[in-house]
């Protein structure tokens, strides 16, 4: 994908132009018609109107659409019975990077699943913000850890975190990812990025912010940690653009 931020940019509706048809929609997406890239089935009546079964039968079909790049499943009453063909999308897939599950109702255990599918995934963007039930420390946890371990995960919703800590966290690992990413891309161009001074340091950032507790927000110790892995980020962040300033003028 030419962005880390397609479903910033997709339209939740009308996608696309047969979204009211919705086994056609998923016949054509399975066909491999070229101009298909998004899915939308957002609130999709259809959709929503399928028993579980049914539900599991038409996701499948999106297994095998060779064409699709972004898939969205937002407000379809998918719960936990749907992690495993979730999670076969997440892990097996050869074209989606961008998936979104916001507004369902999966819990810890078909969160905790999810994240551990992460691991081998292709997935660039995954949106899980806004479940039915407040997503719990111990599954939001193990997504941030995914987060930080995926070579490929760039951005991952997860709505608003009540625990301190956690979005602290969560901050600095989507700092220092950012960071990585643009140096990988400047790497890409020929430019020899990880020869200058700080961007090993820069880069490192992410597994320096593994080490962040992910304890309650009541716990001293691990935001004032989290707060000197920020300053770090931010510190290589400025003294970098500092550093181009002063050569243009």
């Amino acid at each position: 994908m030419a962005s880390s931020k397609v479903l910033d940019r997709v339209p939740w509706a009308a996608a696309t132009p047969d979204k009211s048809d919705l086994w056609r929609l998923l016949e054509r997406a399975q066909s491999g018609s070229p101009e298909l890239l998004v899915v939308d089935l957002a609130c999709n009546p259809q959709f929503v109107a399928l028993t579980s079964e049914r539900k599991v039968s038409a996701i499948s079909k999106l297994l095998t659409a060779p064409m699709v790049q972004t898939v969205l499943l937002n407000a379809v009453g998918l719960d936990n019975t749907h992690v495993p063909i979730i999670s076969q999308i997440v892990l097996s897939s050869s074209s989606i990077t961008a998936l979104s599950l916001e507004r369902n109702n999966l819990t810890e255990d078909g969160l905790l699943a999810i994240s551990r599918s992460l691991a081998q995934s292709r997935i660039k963007e995954l949106s899980l913000a806004n479940q039915r039930a407040p997503m719990s420390t111990v599954a939001t946890s193990a997504l941030l850890d995914a987060l930080e371990a995926s070579p490929s995960l760039a951005k991952l919703g997860l709505g608003h975190l009540r625990d301190e800590g956690m979005r602290k966290r969560y901050q600095a690992i989507t700092m220092a990812k950012a960071e990585a990413m643009r140096l990988s891309r400047r790497s890409s161009t020929g430019e020899a990025a990880s020869t200058r001074p700080g961007n090993e340091r820069a880069a490192s950032l992410l597994h320096a912010c593994g080490n962040v507790a992910a304890g309650s927000s009541g716990a001293g110790a691990n935001r004032a940690g989290t707060k000197r892995q920020l300053s770090q980020v931010r510190v290589t962040l400025c003294g970098r653009q500092g550093s181009r300033a002063a050569r243009a003028s």
